[in-house]
């Protein structure tokens, strides 16, 4: 009971971060913004108790994987499609920005959460891999329409190609891989909606930054996401009752 409870200040810390990122960025304070959000994000893990060392390993797992894949698509293209990025010059590894490869451990984490709330084992890894591509949905975008990158080619998700949400499905599928064979526990405690509130939080950080051209894919992809979770949650219940 005690893990549980730490688990869920650490939820609703997270969700909070989100939320005074969101704010930040909205007023303009966009470097204040990413320092609250990354101080508070470790701040949440610590407080997670004993789901500290699981927590740690799925971020460094989303992490180490998506500057993997990172590194593979700048240079040659897989499995994203061709891209170029235009700002974080200088904080990079390999040639990725740092800010990108904390981003792949933290959406990783959250999606995971948020799929948790419905199933775990395999089911719950393809929900967290759709999560993250809903996800990208809105955070591709608004980024190529902020100029934080460019496509080489376009798409029919507002110009954004369809080979990059094909990559975000199987980069995170390998992620999850990879935590399955470091992890010795699983994230476990049974907190509800509670687990839905980060996930929900980051696409309001996403919506506060996106220009007139990203705004609309960043309201709707949160939507599809409720309509995916309660389709499935309603399967669920049917299939009790059955």
């Amino acid at each position: 009971m005690i893990g549980n409870t730490y688990f869920r200040i650490s939820l609703y810390l997270l969700s909070l971060a989100y939320i005074l990122n969101a704010l930040l960025s909205f007023l303009g304070y966009r470097k204040e913004a990413d320092i609250s959000l990354t101080i508070l994000f470790f701040l949440s893990l610590a407080i997670s108790s004993k789901e500290w060392e699981s927590s740690l390993l799925l971020f460094a797992s989303g992490s180490l994987v998506g500057l993997i894949m990172e590194y593979v698509g700048i240079n040659y293209g897989l499995p994203f499609g061709r891209y170029e990025y235009l700002k974080f010059e200088g904080a990079k590894v390999f040639g990725v920005p740092i800010p990108i490869i904390f981003a792949w451990g933290v959406y990783l984490y959250i999606s995971y959460i948020a799929a948790s709330y419905l199933y775990t084992g395999v089911a719950r890894d393809l929900l967290t891999s759709l999560l993250m591509v809903i996800l990208d949905m809105a955070v591709d975008p608004v980024m190529t329409d902020l100029e934080v990158w460019k496509w080489e080619t376009t798409g029919p998700w507002f110009g954004i190609p369809t080979e990059n949400f094909i990559g975000w499905f199987f980069t995170s599928y390998i992620s999850l891989l990879l935590y399955r064979a470091i992890a010795r526990d699983d994230l476990k405690g049974s907190l509800g909606v509670t687990k839905l509130l980060p996930y929900f939080s980051t696409f309001l950080s996403i919506i506060a930054v996106s220009g007139m051209n990203s705004l609309l894919p960043a309201l709707v992809s949160p939507l599809i996401s409720i309509f995916i979770i309660l389709l499935l949650k309603c399967l669920r219940i049917s299939k009790t009752h059955y």
